[in-house]
């Protein structure tokens, strides 16, 4: 199938249970943000964070105005007062929320499977079947989930630690003008993309394993395993495919996000000099924004479905 073909009938599919796919996002996903966003907003304004945040946001454009480039010593000092304290609210704030985070990111991976599941056992699935039907592969999933992340660590630290040998020994020799040197930027960029091909490559590899996990009851590693065989001969394919999804996707967050981003900057100063109430109109707008955004989003699991079954028939042929 073309990526027409799949995006249409992915499309087609998430259009169809789209009514099923808001409820569980409101449950599992808006629900619980709201509720994250309303502590962590209020943990910032008992103890003080927030407004602090404000005054030096306040202070630093202020002397950037001055047009010196430099922090007169006032406003340094100012700027002492306000961080050495600022650092034990920050972690009354921090320490909770990202805990609270921690709660959220397991509910989004529900979210996700919620849909993945259902998607691939019914063509138009309710909120019961969602739920009932995810519920025991949750753990496993998330194991499987873990393990990725641990593969892109590992991944990423091995891949910077044998390719930046290269660039400290061209650093060495180069020496203090390593820095400006345009030899060593273009080594630098080299060494970055050949680092994101590496991860790209093992992640394409793997990208059906949540498939396998669903549609053939494997465990983590043995769904690994078969994914890293099943993309063996397409990868460019499914490759392109990731990309195409990703950059309609960027698309949608760019046309979304640029009027909100104009409107901040637009009445950043209203808000700095006390104007709270824009303030949490553009939160709003922006919450409902990423609300929007993980909707969309959620097209991904049908996409990967139709993608799986696609490279499924034609291997059978």
């Amino acid at each position: 199938m073309s990526f027409n073909q799949v995006f249409s009938k992915s499309w087609k599919d998430y259009t169809s249970n789209f009514r099923t796919i808001f409820q569980l996002t409101s449950v599992y996903y808006i629900l619980p943000l709201f509720l994250l966003s309303l502590i962590v907003i209020f943990l910032m304004n008992v103890t003080g964070l927030f407004q602090d945040l404000l005054s030096i946001y306040s202070l630093m454009v202020g002397a950037s105005a001055s047009g010196s480039g430099q922090i007169d010593p006032a406003t340094s000092a100012a700027l002492s007062q306000l961080m050495l304290p600022m650092i034990g609210k920050f972690f009354l704030v921090f320490i909770p929320a990202s805990l609270l985070v921690i709660v959220f990111l397991f509910l989004t991976l529900f979210l996700y499977l919620a849909v993945l599941v259902p998607a691939f056992k019914k063509t138009t699935f309710t909120y019961h079947d969602a739920v009932t039907l995810a519920k025991p592969l949750y753990w496993r999933f998330v194991g499987l989930t873990c393990m990725l992340w641990l593969i892109s660590l590992g991944l990423y630290l091995v891949a910077m630690m044998v390719l930046f040998i290269p660039l400290t020994a061209f650093a060495a020799i180069l020496g203090p003008t390593a820095a400006t040197s345009p030899y060593f930027t273009v080594l630098s960029i080299v060494v970055s993309i050949l680092m994101v091909t590496i991860l790209l490559f093992f992640l394409t590899r793997f990208l059906f394993a949540p498939c396998f996990m669903v549609q053939e009851n494997e465990k983590v590693f043995a769904s690994l395993e078969k994914s890293w065989k099943f993309v063996q001969g397409r990868w460019w394919n499914a490759f392109g495919y990731i990309i195409l999804l990703t950059l309609i996707f960027w698309v949608v967050w760019l046309l979304a996000s640029l009027p909100l981003q104009s409107l901040f900057a637009l009445f950043l100063k209203d808000i700095l000099v006390g104007n709270f109430g824009l303030l949490w109109i553009l939160l709003l707008l922006y919450f409902l924004m990423y609300v929007l955004f993980t909707l969309i989003g959620l097209l991904w699991a049908f996409f990967l479905k139709n993608l799986y079954l696609s490279y499924s028939k034609s291997r059978r042929k």
